[in-house]
């Protein structure tokens, strides 16, 4: 198992029209916190589905960031988690800025989670070209019980290189090598590894599962 991460449990994110089509193979759950919040037949549809899957909230980042919007409120992800039946909430992240932002609004809303009975996901970012600061974020998550999962970010890896946008190459390269790099550190041999990492997003289309294989059993 060394330097093995556990295997994938694929989630396709959906427009709601095409929830029921495209989600019953997903491994896990994963839906959009202002989606929740904005379309009822969304939160509905997650709300009343009880196949036994973990249902994972992500609070937006990614897709709030790539429209200009804000952010989305740190004080409202645990509402939308009620009102989707979510089982994971991934805590507010902002890309782009120092690692210190989003470790602590992790040791804010971390507790806040667990009290409401929801489990706790946490994704490091960084300033741009701050890879060591990536990393460090990685290092603290895993020495937090509280953390359930820990997210490998679609903006995260190639903010830290410096290479998110127009590299599309380098980009695609870039979660791979965070990997690799958390594997020469030793950080993937640590019995909990396993089971705490979680790809958020696709890098330029499906071959990047290829390109991560050698870190999934």
């Amino acid at each position: 198992m060394s330097n093995k991460l556990s295997s994938i449990n694929f989630c396709h994110i959906s427009p709601t029209a095409y929830l029921s089509d495209y989600t019953a193979t997903n491994g896990a759950h994963l839906l959009l916190a202002h989606l929740v919040e904005s379309d009822e037949a969304y939160a509905s549809y997650y709300r009343h589905l009880h196949d036994g899957k973990m249902q994972i909230m992500d609070n937006s980042a990614l897709q709030l960031i790539k429209q200009g919007r804000p952010m989305y409120p740190s004080d409202k992800l645990v509402e939308m988690g009620q009102k989707c039946n979510a089982d994971i909430i991934v805590m507010s992240d902002y890309p782009g800025e120092h690692v210190d932002k989003t470790i602590r609004a992790a040791e804010v809303m971390g507790p806040e989670l667990l009290a409401e009975g929801f489990g706790t996901f946490f994704v490091p970012q960084c300033e741009e070209g701050k890879l060591d600061q990536l990393l460090t974020g990685i290092e603290w998550a895993m020495d937090q019980e509280y953390i359930n999962l820990i997210g490998m970010s679609i903006l995260a890896c190639p903010i830290a290189f410096g290479v998110e946008k127009n590299n599309r190459l380098q980009r695609f390269l870039s979660r791979w090598s965070v990997f690799n790099k958390l594997s020469d550190m030793g950080v993937l041999d640590r019995p909990d590894a396993s089971k705490r990492f979680h790809c958020l997003g696709m890098v330029d289309g499906p071959q990047e599962i290829m390109l991560l294989q050698e870190f999934f059993t």
